[in-house]
């Protein structure tokens, strides 16, 4: 009689997007591998606002479950015309401006970039709902929050300790509970997250009312204006219903304890003070006052993403700046690789191997997005020293710098990760 495969116990820390992701990938393609997602809050309605997906996270979906794919595809939002459905974002002036080769008007294009199937969004609670039905209903536990991670090694199992004072232990961990991770700490205790630099102001606007002040072409299109030290990006949402709206600027450095403060409608005002009308016809619109201070693990990132049978994936690894609109689809990425991996793991003694061949993989092509990200701030606000305001310069790069994320091999990704595997 064949040896059946031993039972190895897998534990995701966080139930978000990356987590549930792995955890769909595991249970379709290594049924051996039993797992237990821990949920810091009391359930998922009270998770997040919006997130958006470009051709690589779609791909990346699909390769994990096409039932993911489909569950996606069911409630995503994408440019409302036809015409429209291949462009990721087109790209205006935000203000009257002077530049090199003449003078722009606010609103004028200055270039679209394309991309197959566009950009997508869902509304992160939502999609959470439609994922829920394909994992087993019992493999997640609410109102888990870690407190920190001992007795790890590859020849004995991990102990989480959790703040309400249980404990649990298994054989793999994967940490995928965000830029704050817990489980960060025990895999590089140095790596802290720093202040891009950046903050933003973000609400979401019912679309008649953005059509009112943006036209319906504007408002039912994904589209970033431009401006010095700042930049909108305006997308449809809830399938049409609303536009969300986030404005970025510039700030050196952040001292405020909390990574999100109050402010008021003059404060955001008198940030774009020297912006076009139609910004200071949006301002009122937007409900939620708030500043969003912009963390990122760019200049203090993880020296590994793997210490022993634990693990980083998504935000926790390789948070950045959202100024490619690629984070979650990096996380999906993590997702994919990682459950491919680990389908080929039969005995405990292979994990860390598998984990290593992981970090071998992700890491590189997720720093190299990190520090692009963070490029790109520059870009769209007009700093960045090789471009400034020159935008004929600046429009094959837009598309020349996102082609490299969205079009990327990943099934060739899993195949280099197995070949070291002998090397670990």
């Amino acid at each position: 009689m064949a040896q059946l495969p031993q039972k190895i116990s897998v534990a995701i820390v966080g139930g978000g997007i990356a987590g549930l992701c792995t955890a769909i990938g595991l249970q379709k393609h290594a049924p051996h591998l039993e797992f237990t997602i821990y949920e810091a809050a009391a359930r998922f309605d009270v998770i997040g606002s919006g997130v958006a997906f470009g051709p690589n996270a779609l791909e990346a979906f699909t390769l994990i479950d096409p039932a993911l794919r489909e569950a996606f595809d069911r409630i995503s939002t994408t440019n409302q015309l036809e015409t429209k459905k291949d462009t990721w974002f087109e790209f205006r002036w935000g203000q009257d401006m002077e530049y090199k080769n003449g003078k722009a008007k606010t609103g004028d294009l200055i270039s679209a970039v394309q991309c197959h199937e566009g950009q997508a969004t869902v509304h992160r609670a939502r999609f959470l709902e439609v994922m829920l039905p394909l994992i087993p209903h019992d493999s997640v536990k609410f109102r888990k929050r870690l407190a920190y991670i001992k007795n790890v090694g590859d020849a004995e199992k991990t102990r989480l300790v959790f703040k309400d004072g249980t404990e649990a232990l298994h054989d793999v961990v994967i940490g995928s509970d965000g830029i704050k991770s817990h489980v960060r700490e025990f895999v590089d205790h140095k790596s802290k997250p720093g202040f891009s630099t950046k903050y933003c102001h973000r609400g979401v606007i019912p679309m008649e009312k953005a059509i009112a002040v943006m036209g319906e072409e504007r408002a039912g299109t994904n589209t970033g204006y431009l401006g010095k030290h700042g930049h909108i990006i305006s997308f449809p949402v809830d399938q049409g219903d609303a536009v969300s709206v986030t404005l970025f600027k510039g700030e050196r450095i952040w001292t405020a304890e909390n990574w999100v403060v109050e402010t008021t409608r003059e404060h955001i005002a008198q940030d774009y003070k020297d912006w076009g009308a139609f910004v200071h016809e949006l301002i009122p619109l937007m409900q939620d006052t708030s500043i969003w201070a912009v963390f990122e693990l760019v200049d203090n990132p993880p020296s590994t993403y793997v210490r022993g049978n634990v693990c980083i994936t998504g935000d926790a690894a390789h948070a950045s700046a959202p100024h490619q609109g690629s984070g979650a689809g990096m996380a999906i990425e993590d997702s994919y690789v990682l459950s491919a991996l680990l389908t080929d793991v039969k005995d405990t003694k292979d994990i860390s191997r598998a984990l290593r061949a992981y970090d071998a993989v992700r890491r590189p092509r997720t720093r190299r997005f990190q520090t692009s990200s963070r490029d790109a701030g520059l870009f769209w606000e007009f700093e960045h020293p090789d471009f400034g305001v020159d935008v004929d310069k600046m429009k094959p790069i837009m598309q020349e710098r996102m082609e490299w994320i969205w079009y990327v091999d990943l099934q060739k990704e899993v195949e280099m990760a197995k070949d070291l595997l002998e090397t670990f």
